[in-house]
Order: C-alpha cells, then structure tokens, then sequence
C-alpha cells in the first residue's frame, strides 16, 4: 500500500505542476493578446 500512495502522490504532484504551469500560461496568454480581441 506505501508504494502505491507514494505512487499516487507523485502523480498528484505532478497534476498539480502541470495545472501550475497551465495556468501561468493563460494568464502570460491574456497579458500578451489585447483585451478586444478577447471580445470576438
């Protein structure tokens, strides 16, 4: 069971990494595009 839980928690951490990531990438995302186009 420790190795199986260590295993989930690797992959917990690294969900959460990559939802980190995403989510700066959105964000740099809206900095770059201007606010008009969004409206389209």
């Amino acid at each position: 069971m420790f190795c199986v839980g260590n295993y989930l928690n690797k992959r917990n951490v690294s969900l959460v990494i990559k939802q980190k990531i995403f989510a700066q990438s959105i964000s740099f995302a809206i900095k770059i595009i201007p606010p008009d186009t969004m409206k389209l």
